[in-house]
């Protein structure tokens, strides 16, 4: 079923970019005759020649030569790079068959922290509107990393063949368990240290103007005249550390997964969510969702829940992925090489020619159909109430699964929302703000409830973590920066303490049984160390002080509360609610005495009537997350450092400055004891 949905899912994109363009009166090709243009280095400078050649049998005459450009506050284009004809003007006239060179020079290329950019060429001509581009590719002198591009593709290659390796670990004999196990946590670790070391080449100083469009890492490329593209900027990369870590307290606490079918398909939703999140084009990230949506689908765990719940993710990442096809149909683009196309699917270019598009879906605005789609879509995968039924079944199972998919699917979906509204579409995001801060604030208010009405303490997890996922559209909805960094906050502290409530819950259920689990009290006196990680993981999703869902939560309020102070105030009463669930859900597991009958039980009367202790695996994974859920709410600065970047760039893509706002530097530095300066 898998291979059927992403057979017609690349069928159908296959068929909109075979969309005719119009043709150009004009051919350009780079000096050694390739379709894109890579400048080199010469004398200090990056130089790029290329021919512009009159494919025509008409008289051409060029009117100019430009380098593509955004608005003043949103350039495409890395400052100091000029093009021209060789002969230093950018107007000619050309005869039929007849050519002349261009040159593309970037004078200030070093120092710059990023490793490949991008930029495109356009000529103009007197007789046609539209210009003839050519893309133009060049690598910054300031890193000398070449590893860096194909640190996106390692981030989903390794977890696709971890899953190969589940499979042949499988084939043991003696101790397949372990091994299959043992392979998922070497794919996982391997993973971890390639976001790392991104991490540690990160400069939190890049912005959109340096060049390469605010991302440290960017790759683009045509593959069967789809354009792909991968990337990470200061947003992604918390999300590419994050699923690892997900993956790892899943093997910490995966004892109870009964075969390596469970392991293979947590290693395919892995691979899936990391495609998402360096994904930079529709195609990569509606696949990826279609992988983990297929995964959901076939998971077992629904196994004692209504057979409806199932397909509750599968038609959230479906609605999510119809969203997504359907933004750039009909739009006019160019792609990376600067082929003309009628359906461009690379982001940073929907970003450009969305900003001005006014062409209807359906006899209505695009944003109307599209954006609907993907709001209500990532509802599902966060798992809101009346939309992402699945999440509560899952999280209830003893799969292992439930670690990656319940916390990383809910993360990433709204990540996924985030990049695309604020990046793609800030129109469709502007002009849903109002509707966006109220869906987010009644959503946090009815999960809040619903965590106050659950009987079982394990039952209002779900609903407890998707108080922070409503608040996450309020954040997104304020088009602020601030609002945009604390959605990102808000959905890796989710995740993080789902994680580690799941954790617990786990741990409980390989000692007293998955029905007992919620029989459990006295845990304060009868296991220490595991009411402290239940403790923690409370007040994180209860965004509380000391866990990383605060800050999120405070600058979800001073975001906010200027444009919304009504779904704030709605929000700040969720708050209350679920910090009164999460404190009644911990005294109940935390306080009183530890039930007799589950001491004679037959999992624990080989201990004593005791708990037994935790395994090494396990101490450190639920230690190893609320040590880190800790500190990210009491020392954020230094996460937070590296999201403000790209919290900004988007920002001011969706809110940009207006006239009195932007303080214009002049070029040279003003003299004090100049008669003007003092005056």
């Amino acid at each position: 079923m898998t291979r059927a949905l992403l057979g017609a899912l690349l069928a159908v994109v296959s068929l909109l970019v075979s969309l005719p363009a119009s043709a150009a009166p004009l051919a350009l090709r780079a000096d050694n005759g390739a379709r894109m243009l890579e400048l080199t280095e010469t004398s200090g400078d990056l130089v790029g020649r290329f021919t512009i050649e009159n494919s025509t049998s008409d008289r051409v005459q060029i009117t100019g030569l430009s380098l593509r450009r955004g608005a003043e506050q949103d350039g495409f284009a890395p400052r100091d790079m000029t093009v021209q004809l060789e002969e230093g003007t950018s107007a000619a006239t050309l005869e039929p068959g007849t050519k002349r060179v261009g040159v593309v020079r970037w004078t200030k290329p070093r120092g710059i922290a990023f490793e490949r950019g991008y930029a495109m060429v356009l000529v103009h001509t007197a007789d046609s509107e539209a210009p003839v581009a050519l893309g133009v590719r060049y690598r910054s002198l300031g890193t000398g990393d070449p590893a860096l591009p194909w640190i996106p593709v390692g981030l989903v290659l390794v977890p696709l063949l971890g899953a190969l390796g589940v499979l042949g670990a499988a084939r043991r004999r003696d101790g397949a368990k372990r091994a299959v196990r043992t392979v998922v946590g070497a794919s996982a670790g391997v993973s971890l240290l390639l976001a790392l070391y991104a991490l540690l080449r990160f400069d939190p100083a890049l912005t959109r103007f340096d060049g390469s469009e605010g991302f440290f890492v960017l790759y683009r490329r045509l593959v069967g005249g789809v354009e792909l593209g991968f990337g990470l900027d200061g947003l992604s990369l918390s999300f590419a550390l994050l699923l690892p870590l997900l993956v790892l307290a899943a093997v910490g606490s995966g004892r109870l997964a009964e075969d390596h079918r469970e392991w293979t398909s947590l290693s395919l939703a892995h691979a899936g969510l990391a495609l998402v999140v360096v994904s930079l084009d529709v195609v990569s990230a509606s696949v990826g969702l279609a992988l983990v949506g297929a995964v959901i689908a076939t998971s077992g765990a629904f196994a004692e829940a209504p057979k409806w719940t199932r397909w509750t993710a599968p038609a959230g990442a479906a609605l999510v992925v119809a969203g997504l096809l359907l933004l750039p149909l009909g739009v006019a683009g160019f792609t990376v090489e600067g082929d003309a196309t009628r359906y461009p699917t690379a982001m940073l270019e929907l970003s450009r020619v969305l900003a001005g598009d006014t062409t209807l879906l359906g006899g209505v605005h695009r944003a109307v159909v599209v954006w609907p789609l993907l709001v209500l879509g990532t509802g599902a995968l966060l798992g809101l109430p009346l939309l992402g039924a699945w999440a509560r079944p899952l999280a209830s199972s003893r799969a292992a699964l439930a670690v990656v998919v319940v916390g990383g699917l809910g993360a990433v979906g709204g990540y996924l929302l985030l990049r695309t509204g604020a990046l793609v579409f800030p129109m469709a995001l502007a002009w849903s703000t109002p509707a966006l801060a109220v869906f987010g604030a009644v959503a946090a208010l009815v999960a809040a409830l619903e965590a106050c009405r659950s009987s079982r303490w394990s039952q209002g997890l779900v609903p407890l973590a998707s108080v922070s996922g409503g608040l996450a559209f309020v954040a997104i909805g304020s088009l602020t920066a601030i609002g945009l960094q604390a959605a990102v906050v808000l959905l890796v502290g989710r995740a993080l303490g789902l994680a580690g409530a799941l954790g617990v819950r786990s741990a409980l259920a390989e000692r007293v049984g998955r029905e007992g689990v919620d029989r459990v009290s006295g845990l304060a006196r009868e296991h220490p160390l595991l009411a402290l990680v239940a403790a923690v993981a409370a007040a994180s999703l209860a965004g509380l002080p000391g866990g990383a869902l605060f800050v999120g939560v405070a600058e979800t309020v001073v975001g906010s509360l200027p444009s919304a102070p009504g779904a704030t105030l709605i929000t700040l009463l969720a708050l209350g609610l679920a910090t009164a669930a999460a404190a009644r859900a911990w005294l109940a597991l935390g306080l009183g005495k530890f039930p007799e009958e589950l001491r004679g039980s037959s999992r624990l009367v080989p201990f004593a009537g005791k708990l037994p202790p935790l395994r090494g695996a396990e101490k450190l994974g639920l230690l190893g997350f609320a040590a880190l859920t800790i500190l990210l709410g009491v020392v954020p600065r230094g996460w937070l450092l590296r999201v403000d970047g790209a919290a900004l760039d988007h920002g001011g893509r969706v809110n940009p400055p207006g006239a009195l706002e932007v303080v214009q530097t002049p070029a040279e530095p003003v003299n004090p004891e100049a008669p003007h300066a003092r005056a």
